[in-house]
């Protein structure tokens, strides 16, 4: 995108989880430092999964595969 327009706005949006295994927040801050990205992390959370779900299956229009 920086090819196309060095001065374009790139937003992007990832899901963290802090202290556990899957957590790649370090990954994350290394590529947002060296692109000058506007970076937005999630924590979704069970409740969060749930009060989503309807929403979810209906925006994806199609099964979710296990």
């Amino acid at each position: 995108m920086r090819k196309n327009s060095e001065t374009s706005e790139i937003k992007t949006f990832s899901m963290v989880f802090p202290g556990k295994k899957q957590d790649e927040s370090s990954f994350i801050n290394e590529v947002v430092a060296a692109t000058k990205v506007e970076a937005y992390n999630v924590s979704p959370s069970t409740e969060d999964l749930l009060r989503d779900l309807y929403d979810l299956i209906r925006t994806q229009e199609e099964p979710l595969d296990p």
